[in-house]
């Protein structure tokens, strides 16, 4: 993903900041049963939040108005989103105690780390990305680094530190996370009951299971329910 430069302490970025703390320390004060002002809230503070979000306290986060999350996502306690760039987050996803989303990075080269600006130095910072996708489950004390797509339904072990993109269907554990295995969903069809008719087309990465009641000498003229779900890419 393409980076671009900004000003960490711009005068804007300031006013941000200060408006996002003081949301945050309403959101990190309010009680259990208080759902309906904390989304109140996570609305206020980030760039998007779906339905049925749910994210335990305390939670940090920089800015907040670069935060995107999808519907039916749970982040539990000690989340730290630094967004200097945008994080989106996908649907039904699932994130562990103590993850670490670092959309923010700096240069390798010291002298573009910092610049004078009218006069004042200021430190200089690179956005740069994350995305997750949906039915992604991100495990306790994960840290996830600038740059970096998680496909769907991966799985990042606890402790790993993601610096590269993770294919969808895997799981990934380590520093430097590296693939561990392929994640295969296992089908358990009621073949006693029904006829089974598996069909894959072959230009896409999904497949149909026809399913007919046993008996009868013509299976399209019977009652058949029509299961999709994603192979193995």
């Amino acid at each position: 993903m393409e980076s671009t430069d900004f000003l960490s302490f711009a005068p804007e970025n300031i006013a941000i900041i200060r408006k996002t703390r003081q949301l945050l320390n309403e959101y990190n004060a309010t009680e259990f049963d208080e759902a309906e002002q904390r989304i109140a809230l996570l609305n206020q503070m980030l760039g998007s939040c779906g339905e049925d979000v749910m994210i335990q306290q305390p939670f940090k986060v920089t800015y907040g108005i670069h935060v995107h999350i999808g519907n039916h996502v749970f982040i539990n306690y000690g989340a730290d989103f630094l967004d200097g760039g945008e994080i989106r987050i996908g649907n039904r996803v699932m994130i562990g105690p103590e993850v670490k989303l670092f959309s923010g990075n700096h240069s390798l080269v010291s002298e573009e780390r910092m610049k004078i600006v009218n006069g004042k130095m200021q430190l200089v910072s690179k956005a740069e990305p994350i995305e997750i996708g949906d039915d992604v489950w991100i495990c306790g004390n994960v840290t996830v680094c600038p740059g970096v797509k998680i496909g769907n339904r991966a799985v990042i072990a606890a402790g790993a530190v993601v610096t590269k993109d993770v294919p969808e269907n895997c799981l990934v554990g380590g520093n430097p996370a590296r693939i561990i295995k392929t994640i295969e969903k296992k089908w358990n069809l009621p073949t006693k009951q029904y006829n089974v008719i598996m069909k894959k087309p072959s230009h896409q990465n999904h497949a149909k299971a026809f399913l007919y009641p046993k008996g009868g000498n013509s299976p399209e003229s019977l009652p058949r329910l029509e299961i999709w779900f994603i192979v193995g890419s």
